[in-house]
């Protein structure tokens, strides 16, 4: 399991550094504010933002005046959990390179809480800390080493993998209907109250215990939200003993709250899933051995290798070899591109043909991909305006209620001598009433809808944000292929020259393309097969041209298909077939001629075709 690494600390004024904190359960915009607020009391803290997409609050404080540990009691103390799990985290450490400076280090980290073990790796100059993330984060271990007199950065951030754990609101959920659903059928049925209620009761205790443990935290912190709402409302509706209600309630909102996450999910899939394009390690030439290490302890400058069919896994450029590149994971391009000498590739591209050597530009945390990653986090954070009018609307309704409870409880009573009881059940009626589920499920429903639509018809939408800014636009910028194209080359003309037919021109070509594996010689092989063009003649010899094309040798006579470049190079460039293919070139068409050595039979073109 990929655990969760936090990013190095920034300094965001005189003294003071920003940590990101993981909290488990967090999951709704009430919790949020909740555990903003909670931690924001500690001593040293200067701000506090949660993040739910990343599930972590991000804290802004004085190292001098608040320790991590304090946050992570903060964090706790507000009811929610923090990983207690063993992480392991590595740093790049500018100047280690002997064995006493691993003394010093040692002995500056050997006094922190929560240090179960390091692995110093001096030729890279990285240091692998294994540690419990309850009782140490990454900033605190950069902190320490630079008071051990060395600069320290982490590596590489990855998001932790969800765990078993994620079910238990579907169990919870489950388990109150199921309990909800026997009550509601016993009532039917005319069982009486002494059956349907205990199982109301159940269902209640179930549902309700996420929701009630939350509410004791907001309550602690006097901070009212819906879930301390919720909590008096379903408390109160179980005191005038309206039990369905009670159970209905709890139901709705633990409902509310799963489909808020399902929403979040998908988010935090879609960021795993670009994690998952780069690999975690690479081949570096180191003297005169090619080794294998993590993509962490590649060095800007190092040279790494890239056999053919091998996702490439770091941002370089290349220093010898010829091949082509499958960019489309990471700029979208179904057509594969040339790379050669001086070309730059992309880490998480996949390398088709040929090996090739690259000098690392940039670290495994600062490709072109991670900074993707990091984009993509950042949009995600930004909320729905919907969800914002809500939590702003949820800030002061609920103490409204509450307050408009406790009017109708005592005035009439203490002003106007009525029955207490009457009164007091009359304002526990107005809680339950009062209850926003609507409020809380709409927005999570709406926009879980709008995603799931917008989906099934091929449109992906990163969050709610951008679904509800989709209703202010008016021009549409369209990354072309892939997206208006089918995202696959296919031949969409075959133009013979003079003394040759169109069938002769796509049958030679298939039969020299049938022996290579270049993505366009499939173009061409599958519109001959479509049109019937037989290609039966033998290949008695086959040669790839890097970078140009291919020849191949039939019945004694010497073929080839390739660029323009190619038959030209050849001596072989006739005026018609230099007029005809520089007039589709200049329409960004891509031109394959098709010749032998008495010349140029026809050409070709290849396009990624309109959907």
């Amino acid at each position: 399991m990929r655990k969760k690494k936090k990013a190095e600390p920034k300094a965001v004024g005189p003294g003071i550094v920003k940590e990101d904190f993981p909290v488990q359960g967090l999951d709704c915009a009430d919790c949020a504010q909740l555990l903003e607020k909670a931690v924001g009391k500690v001593k040293g803290v200067v701000g506090a933002q949660a993040d739910l997409i990343k599930s972590s609050l991000r804290v802004e404080y004085a190292p001098e005046q608040a320790q991590p540990g304090e946050i992570v009691q903060a964090i706790q103390g507000a009811g929610y959990a923090v990983p207690a799990e063993l992480s392991s985290t590595t740093f790049v450490v500018e100047g280690m390179d002997c064995a006493d400076e691993e003394k010093l280090i040692r002995k500056a980290l050997g006094s922190l809480p929560g240090i179960e073990g390091m692995d110093f790796y001096l030729v890279s100059g990285t240091l692998k800390v294994h540690y419990k993330t309850a009782m140490l984060s990454p900033e605190a271990i950069i902190r320490a080493i630079g008071q051990g007199g060395f600069k320290a950065r982490v590596k590489k951030f990855e998001l932790a993998v969800p765990s078993w754990e994620s079910r238990r609101p579907l169990i919870l959920l489950g388990l109150c209907g199921l309990l909800a659903g026997a009550g509601f059928a016993l009532a039917q049925l005319e069982f009486g109250h002494a059956f349907s209620d205990p199982l109301y009761a159940l269902a209640i205790i179930v549902g309700g215990y996420p929701t009630a443990r939350k509410a004791l935290a907001a309550a602690r912190n006097l901070t009212p939200d819906m879930n301390l709402l919720m909590t008096v409302a379903v408390i109160g509706a179980a005191a005038i003993e309206q039990w369905t209600e009670g159970a209905a309630v709890v139901f709705l909102f633990l409902l509310a709250n799963i489909l808020e996450n399902y929403s979040l999910e998908r988010t935090r899939r879609a960021i795993r899933s670009l994690l998952e394009l780069s690999p975690q390690e690479a081949t570096v030439i180191r003297g005169e051995r090619e080794i294998t290490v993590p993509v962490e302890e590649v060095q800007l400058g190092e040279e790494i290798i890239i056999y053919p069919g091998t996702k490439i896994p770091l941002d370089g450029e290349v220093l010898e070899g010829i091949s082509t590149v499958n960019q489309a994971p990471i700029t979208g391009e179904s057509m594969p591109v040339k790379k050669g000498p001086g070309d730059g590739v992309f880490a998480g591209s996949i390398n088709q043909r040929g090996s090739l050597k690259v000098r690392v530009s940039h670290l495994a945390g600062d490709t072109t991909l991670a900074r993707i990653i990091h984009m993509v986090e950042e949009a995600q954070a930004q909320k729905a305006p919907s969800q914002g009018f809500v939590d702003r609307f949820a800030k002061y309704y609920t103490p409204s209620v509450i307050a408009a409870a406790v009017l109708v409880m005592a005035v009439p009573p203490l002003l106007f001598y009525q029955p207490f009881n009457t009164w007091f059940y009359r304002a526990l009626v107005l809680l339950v009433i009062s209850c926003p589920c609507a409020l809380v499920i709409s927005t999570p429903v709406a926009i879980v809808s709008g995603l799931a639509g917008a989906a099934r018809s091929g449109i992906l939408i990163k969050g709610g944000v951008h679904l509800e800014n989709a209703g202010a636009i008016r021009v549409i910028a369209f990354d072309k292929t892939g997206t208006l194209t089918r995202g696959e080359p296919a031949v969409t003309q075959v133009v013979p020259l003079s003394g040759w037919t169109a069938g002769e021109v796509l049958g030679m070509a298939a039969a020299v393309e049938s022996r290579s594996e270049h993505h366009l010689a499939q173009a061409i092989l599958n519109r001959a097969e479509r049109e019937g063009v037989g290609f039966t003649k033998q290949v008695e010899e086959f040669e790839a041209i890097p970078g140009k094309g291919v020849r191949a040798r039939i019945n004694g006579e010497t073929f080839y298909v390739g660029s323009h470049q190619l038959f030209a190079d050849l001596e072989l460039c006739r005026e018609e077939l230099c007029v005809r293919a520089e007039a589709l070139e200049s329409e960004s068409q891509t031109v394959i001629v098709v010749g032998s050595s008495q010349g140029p039979m026809g050409l070709i073109v290849v396009e990624d075709t309109l959907r």
